[in-house]
């Protein structure tokens, strides 16, 4: 599984374009939607843990460019399996 490195300022996010707020279950986060609100389908979230998950159906083009943005900023660490 991805993370966010702990050293890392959640605030930098916003760089990335990803917004801050309450997501699918109310709980804070940090999430990153190109194609609107579709609820879960096509976006990337990252929850008070830091871990990134991804929607149900997540949209190749534009998550892949994000993930390869946030890990050559060398903001992402490899936790787990």
């Amino acid at each position: 599984m991805l993370k966010i490195k702990d050293n890392v300022d959640l605030k930098e996010l916003e760089k990335y374009g990803f917004h801050q707020g309450n997501y699918y279950d109310n709980e804070p986060c940090w999430y990153y939607n190109k194609t609107g609100d579709l609820a879960g389908y096509d976006d990337i979230e990252i929850n008070e843990d830091r871990k990134i998950y991804l929607g149900f159906e997540p949209s190749p083009y534009f998550i892949e460019n994000c993930l390869y943005d946030l890990i050559k900023a060398d903001l992402v660490e490899k936790v787990g399996e």
